[in-house]
C-alpha cells in the first residue's frame, strides 16, 4: 500500500478514522480481467493482506478462464458510496462500512470480501434489491454472461479456497458477495 493509494483512499471516503483494520493490513492488487465486451482490462482491488495472494490467484484463474467483470476500481473511486459502486456494476472489495441496517462492520471492512459484478448478481431480501438499478437481473434462471449461479465455476474456484458465497445464504442472497 503506498502512501499515494492510502491517501486517495481516505480523501475517497473508503476508508476513516475507526476502520477495523489498520491501513498496513490492506494490500493492493493490480488485476487483469476480460470486461463484458471480451476486451483485456487492468483493475484495482484492496484487500486485507491474509487474502492478497489467494485472491489475486483466484482473479488469474478467473481471468484465464474469460469470467467477465464489468469493471474494477475502489470503491474510493465512489467517494466510499457502496450503491453508486454497484450501480456502476464495479467489482470491489475493501470499504470500511457497516453491514446495512446494522452497527457491525462488514467483512469489506476488513478487506475480506469481494463484490463481484454487482449489478449483474444484486443482493436480494424478501421485497428489497440492491443496487437499486438491478431489477432486469432479479431472474436468477437467466444465464448472462458475468451472472454468478450456484453450479458456476465462480462459485466452486472461490470455495475451493474457503471463501463462502452469499447466494448459499438463507436470510438473504447476496449474489455478488464472496468472504472470507
Amino acid at each position: 500500500m503506498t502512501p499515494d493509494i492510502a491517501a486517495e483512499m481516505i480523501a475517497g471516503g473508503s476508508y476513516h478514522e475507526g476502520c477495523p483494520v489498520p491501513l498496513a493490513k490492506l494490500r493492493y492488487l493490480r488485476i487483469r480481467y476480460h470486461d463484458l465486451q471480451d476486451r483485456t482490462k487492468e483493475g484495482a482491488l484492496i484487500v486485507h493482506e491474509d487474502v492478497a495472494a489467494e485472491a489475486a490467484e483466484i482473479f488469474e484463474v478467473l481471468y484465464r478462464e474469460g469470467f467477465p467483470i464489468a469493471g474494477m476500481e475502489p470503491v474510493s473511486h465512489f467517494k466510499g458510496d457502496d450503491e453508486a459502486s454497484m450501480r456502476a456494476d464495479n467489482t470491489s472489495a475493501f470499504n470500511c462500512r457497516y453491514i446495512a441496517g446494522t452497527k457491525k462492520f462488514s467483512k469489506h471492512s476488513y478487506g475480506k470480501a469481494i463484490d463481484i459484478n454487482p449489478l449483474l448478481n444484486p443482493c436480494v431480501q424478501k421485497t428489497t434489491f440492491s443496487p437499486t438499478n438491478a431489477a432486469a437481473y432479479l431472474n436468477r434462471h437467466r444465464k448472462l454472461p458475468g451472472m454468478i449461479h450456484k453450479d458456476d465455476f465462480i462459485v466452486h474456484l472461490f470455495q475451493k479456497h474457503g471463501w463462502k458465497w452469499g447466494g448459499n445464504w438463507h436470510s438473504l442472497k447476496d449474489y455478488q458477495h464472496f468472504e472470507k
